[in-house]
């Protein structure tokens, strides 16, 4: 087990337990114009699934990672694939299990959603980031999120709207 961190810039960085507790920190070493995505404790053995604002998603095996300090800002994903320059990470998973129950949510800065099993975003080439979502010119992806059986799934928008998929609204 160690400690990956995945920023939206495109840093990766897995750590040692060792290296997480002599820095005395929770928060991993990143730029101070970058967001951290992910944080979180993986096994070696794990899949990292990151998916960037133009409706890409990238399959990083973590043992793949380079490993690094926890206080330093880790590697650029593009020593394993290549994005563009203004290709920026929205939302990163942790995936120890491609479960055939287990779907995906993705939402765009237009409204649409697209609902899709995790097994399909299991690659065997992984050298370039896959379409996760076709999106029109303009639009980006702006949320990732695991839904399982028949989760009913509420969109709020930043300026106060609402829609819901797969519900019924009553009164009372």
């Amino acid at each position: 087990d160690v400690m990956l961190a995945v920023t939206a810039d495109g840093y990766l960085k897995c750590s040692s337990f060792k290296s997480y507790k002599s820095s005395n920190s929770i928060m991993p070493g990143i730029k101070s114009e970058d967001l951290l995505v992910c944080a979180d404790t993986v096994n070696t053995g794990d899949f990292v699934l990151s998916f960037t604002n133009k409706g890409n998603f990238i399959f990083t095996p973590v043992h793949e990672i380079q490993d690094g300090k926890w206080k330093d800002e880790g590697k650029h994903i593009s020593h394993l694939v290549s994005l563009s320059g203004d290709e920026k990470i929205v939302q990163a998973f942790i995936v120890d299990e491609f479960k055939e129950n287990v779907n995906l949510i993705l939402a765009s800065k237009f409204g649409n959603i697209k609902k899709t099993s995790l097994v399909d975003f299991v690659l065997i080439r992984y050298t370039k980031p896959a379409k996760a979502m076709n999106l029109l010119k303009d639009d980006a992806l702006v949320g990732v999120d695991y839904v399982d059986g028949d989760s009913k799934v509420v969109v709020l928008t930043n300026k106060g709207k609402i829609t819901a998929v797969g519900m019924r609204w009553t009164k009372g």
